[in-house]
């Protein structure tokens, strides 16, 4: 994965894709996609248009893509997340390994719907 590239990418049952040059979650794909443990994954998957639901009915994130060139500091997209809190503005998430061998980086992995 290179460059500015932000397509999800498909390895076996395995799964990871960059958040803005920041790489999260990986693990298995049933896992990552079926148990976003991530506000970001979440907010990704809310968007994916659903056959039934009509144009404009789908999920949007308040705020605008960060500058890629000059990204903020901290969490790519703490300024676009619901549960950031000023942690998530500071630095880096490291990665958290979950319970399930899931690796995610973010600060609250788990929080939110």
């Amino acid at each position: 994965m290179g460059g500015l590239n932000c397509t999800l990418n498909y390895t076996a049952a395995h799964t990871t894709y960059p958040l803005k040059c920041m790489l999260t979650p990986q693990g298995p794909v049933a896992a990552v996609l079926g148990r976003p443990a991530d506000p970001y994954t979440r907010a990704l998957l809310a968007a994916v248009p659903v056959e039934g639901v009509p144009r404009g009915g789908l999920a949007s994130l308040p705020g605008s893509v960060p500058d890629l060139l000059r990204p903020p500091p901290g969490c790519r997209f703490a300024p676009r997340c619901p549960h950031a809190r000023p942690a998530c503005a500071s630095g880096l998430p490291p990665v958290a390994t979950l319970d399930d061998g899931r690796q995610v980086a973010c600060l609250r992995p788990g929080e939110g719907p």
